[in-house]
């Protein structure tokens, strides 16, 4: 289920018999030393578009500045280019601000890494996903690990994968496995004791190894793309032959399926019907004291 966590999620759930539950996150570290993993509204620059069955999932994270924009840089140098028109306060202002603002600004700007997430759901326990840099210079990772902090094992399974076995929450005879396959082999990888360790270890502070968490780190350059395979099963799983190619070709048919069973429109009005329904699809998470999507 693709983006289905309460915590402003980047990534999908995996919810088995038993209630096994696993998650597979992309992670993108900041300029300034800080990893955007969940409550990453602020960080939201496009969405969508969003199946409301939880199909397929695409969203655009930046580390831009929200709140110092263009358009704030603009209009204080407006202010200082026409002073009749403003009050002498408001004036004196702008030219007090305006040095400190163009300059954090800019330096914003040539920090600024986007990043485009996408995932298709195959089957009930397949799924695959993409990852791809709209900057040069872009880190991003791509994690396993309890959604819930819940009892479960992650590993690294090779310079292309991940694994991870857990137990039912509500059937503890039942154990369940994943398997995350990578297209391309990760710049670096490990297992931590703990999701925090492993947060810990992306901004590169101090953090104990372990089996609570994985993960992979990428460099990326400008346009480029790293797809995933992430399965869940009974049994231990093999390593997907699925090439980057099939990956996004399955990612293309799902995108263009959105609008087939759900509401759309076209026009300055008919868009602003899509925007709702990708912000609503969005939202959608999964509750797991009640064992159901919401």
């Amino acid at each position: 289920m693709p983006g289905f966590k309460e915590q402003e999620f980047n990534g999908a759930i995996f919810v088995g018999e038993g209630e096994t539950r696993f998650s597979v996150s992309v992670d993108l570290l900041t300029k300034d030393n800080k990893i955007v993993h969940e409550n990453m509204v602020p960080n939201i620059r496009r969405i969508g578009p969003i199946a409301t069955d939880g199909s397929y999932y695409e969203i655009e994270l930046s580390t831009d500045d929200r709140v110092l924009t263009a358009e704030k840089i603009g209009g204080l140098q407006a202010t200082l280019d026409h002073p009749e028109s403003w009050d002498a306060r408001d004036v004196e202002a702008a030219r007090t601000q305006l040095p400190a603002l163009q300059a954090r600004y800019e330096q914003v700007q040539r920090d600024r890494r986007n990043i485009v997430i996408r995932f298709a759901r195959v089957g009930q326990t397949e799924l695959v996903g993409s990852v791809t840099a709209l900057d040069d210079d872009t880190t991003v990772f791509l994690d396993a690990s309890a959604p819930w902090s819940e009892p479960s094992r992650y590993v690294v399974a090779g310079e292309r994968a991940m694994a991870g076995t857990t137990t039912g929450l509500t059937d503890p005879g039942r154990q369940a496995h994943l398997r995350v396959d990578t297209s391309a082999p990760a710049d670096s990888s490990a297992s931590y004791a703990s999701l925090k360790d492993m947060l810990n270890a992306m901004v590169g502070k101090s953090a104990a190894t372990g089996e609570g968490a994985a993960a992979m780190r990428w460099e990326l350059d400008r346009d480029e793309t790293v797809t995933f395979t992430a399965r869940m099963g009974d049994a231990a799983l093999p390593a997907s032959p699925r090439s980057q190619d099939e990956a996004l070709a399955i990612l293309a048919q799902a995108r263009g399926r959105v609008n087939d069973g759900s509401v759309d429109g076209g026009g300055r009005v008919g868009q602003t019907t899509t925007y709702m329904r990708d912000a609503m699809a969005l939202n959608a998470n999964y509750d797991e004291k009640f064992n159901r999507a919401s």
